[in-house]
């Protein structure tokens, strides 16, 4: 899989090159690049939060953990039980490559 990152008045566009030559593209948001530049392994939603200097948890949850999680790009370690007290999150293939790409920007 290749990825390619470009600006647009809007944000950030992303495409993601798979092997049978189809092209997948998908707008992420800077919170969700945000969150992918912390994440560490598997980690807590308290964790994420305070690494983003977040307070509010609605506004963790709606802009950055659900668009991530829907774009594919991070993925929960107990799906059947997504409130679960001990719930964690970890980047997906496709996170880990945009977080590359994202430090690598850096």
């Amino acid at each position: 899989m290749r990825l390619e990152i470009s600006e647009s008045g809007h944000g950030l566009w992303l495409s993601f090159l798979k092997v049978a030559s189809q092209q997948v593209t998908d707008q992420v948001t800077t919170e969700v690049l945000r969150l992918l530049s912390v994440i560490r392994g598997q980690m807590s939603r308290s964790e994420i939060q305070v690494l983003l200097g977040l307070r509010h948890l609605p506004h963790l949850r709606n802009a950055y953990l659900k668009p991530a999680i829907q774009h594919g790009l991070l993925e929960m370690t107990i799906p059947d039980k997504p409130q679960s007290r001990i719930q964690k999150y970890q980047l997906t293939p496709a996170g880990k490559t945009l977080a590359v790409g994202i430090t690598s920007k850096k």
